[in-house]
């Protein structure tokens, strides 16, 4: 966290099962999917998972 916050470093939970992580140090952080809803719990993985992608990919980008 300490390299997100210095810019070193870019940060993105992604969230797989239901969890509490937005009561973590993550928890102010932009979670993957989209809406931060657990992967297992869309209807549609593959999707999600191409969500996760996108979101991943963009900030790769833009550095």
């Amino acid at each position: 966290m300490e390299l997100h916050q210095e810019k070193t470093a870019c940060v993105i939970p992604i969230i797989l099962r239901p969890c509490l992580w937005s009561l973590s140090v993550f928890g102010k952080l932009q979670a993957l999917p989209t809406g931060a809803q657990p992967i297992t719990s869309v209807p549609n993985r593959d999707e999600a998972i191409a969500n996760v992608a996108l979101g991943i990919k963009n900030p790769i980008e833009n550095r």
